[in-house]
């Protein structure tokens, strides 16, 4: 009985999906007078396909990120008159996941390169990554399309090119060898993940704009924030622990800390707390930071240092307790000196993961004690040269990374 209820569950969103024609999305998506066109094509029918699937509610996830957002976003693309409609590129480029990173080192909500990012002040360090924030991500992504569109007079064309790279639309234009400027034609020749961005983007559009129609709920994360200063080096994880927030919350709410750690480096750096936490926070005063004064028991000094930059070593990823096929196991030794917070620099990780993995109730490390640290496994080679590097090497590897 259990497997035909899911059996029926399974094919509602099928029957519903195989009942809507190319005829109706057609319907629905000249109904939108966008400004960017709309072309659709049997390109993006799976795409859409996917999104009303709603398979383990990632959609729903999906669109409640973005309507957390969706208000400050269209004052931005309004500010830059860039059409609206292209903030939901977010949708179809990451899922609107703050964290998401993909292997060509593209990041945040709107995939910025680092180049693109740099390029229009964006701050990017071992420690921090302002592409993970949501509106500076948006401003920089909003400029580039200006930048594109001016030489183009298309936006379609602007993403598309924003998307590949201009010398990887170049590339396909020549392989194409088209004469006529056929868009598709040319965009058939880009690499897999360029080709199909703009058929996931009007996919995008369709479920922003018709989700309700499949019966797809959105809800927001409902939080008031407000911003204060922190002024000593400190941890996402250890500042939860001390205003007693749920870590998962905290860190969603501060993505751009990267490995969960707030440098001091002479910059400002601010975190968002929960308005019901702030008033706790100033009345601890300095004593918020007492907390991440960890003992080293050892002579040796320690010193934390930021570097501007970017590096494939920086992509902190988040384990699931299920550790997945991606990972793999790497061991450790303590050194003299050695602390969790330097640990975690090394193997571009985050404290609260390295005590979840070794069970470890403080961080309190004994030399010699060995560690095990889950990495990505195609970077396993690099992460397990560590524990055989000297302390003049590690300390160049902290500076690098």
């Amino acid at each position: 009985m259990k497997v035909k209820t899911l059996f029926v569950f399974m094919l509602i969103p099928i029957l519903s999906f195989a009942q809507l024609s190319d005829n109706l999305i057609v319907q629905r998506l000249d109904s939108l007078n966008s400004k960017v066109e709309l072309d659709y094509s049997d390109r993006s029918r799976p795409y859409i396909f996917d999104f009303t699937n709603n398979f383990n509610n990632k959609t729903s996830k999906t669109l409640s990120n973005f309507n957390r957002v969706d208000i400050p976003l269209k004052q931005i693309f309004l500010k830059y008159n860039v059409p609206v409609e292209l903030r939901f590129a977010c949708i179809s480029l990451s899922n609107c996941n703050n964290f998401y990173k993909d292997d060509q080192g593209r990041a945040g909500f709107f995939k910025l390169r680092y180049g693109a990012a740099v390029n229009n002040g964006l701050y990017i360090s071992n420690y921090v990554d302002e592409r993970r924030d949501v509106l500076k991500s948006a401003e920089a992504f909003c400029k580039e399309l200006n930048k594109l569109y001016n030489r183009t007079r298309d936006w379609k064309l602007a993403y598309t090119i924003y998307n590949a790279g201009e010398l990887q639309w170049e590339r396909a234009k020549s392989e194409s060898a088209d004469s006529l400027s056929d868009f598709w034609l040319i965009n058939s020749y880009l690499p897999g993940i360029h080709e199909s961005e703009y058929a996931k983007y009007i996919a995008a559009v369709y479920i922003a704009n018709y989700h309700q129609q499949h019966n797809i709920k959105a809800f927001p994360l409902k939080i008031r924030v407000e911003k204060v200063p922190i002024r000593k080096l400190t941890t996402l994880y250890q500042l939860s622990s001390k205003l007693d927030i749920e870590y998962n919350l905290f860190k969603e709410l501060n993505p751009i800390y990267k490995k969960g750690i707030i440098p001091n480096s002479g910059r400002d750096y601010y975190v968002n707390l929960p308005i019901n936490k702030v008033k706790d926070f100033y009345d601890f005063g300095y004593e918020a930071y007492n907390y991440t004064e960890i003992k080293t028991y050892s002579n040796t000094q320690i010193k934390l240092i930021e570097v501007k930059g970017n590096s494939p070593s920086d992509s902190a990823f988040v384990l699931d307790e299920e550790p997945s096929k991606d990972v793999v196991e790497v061991s450790y030794s303590v050194r003299n000196g050695d602390m969790l917070l330097t640990i975690a620099d090394y193997f571009d990780c985050e404290v609260v993961e390295i005590k979840r993995w070794n069970k470890l109730k403080s961080e309190k490390l004994d030399i010699d004690q060995k560690l095990i640290i889950w990495v990505p496994r195609n970077q396993r080679a690099f992460y397990q040269k560590i524990d055989n590097m000297s302390n003049a090497e590690r300390r160049r590897l902290a500076k690098k990374d």
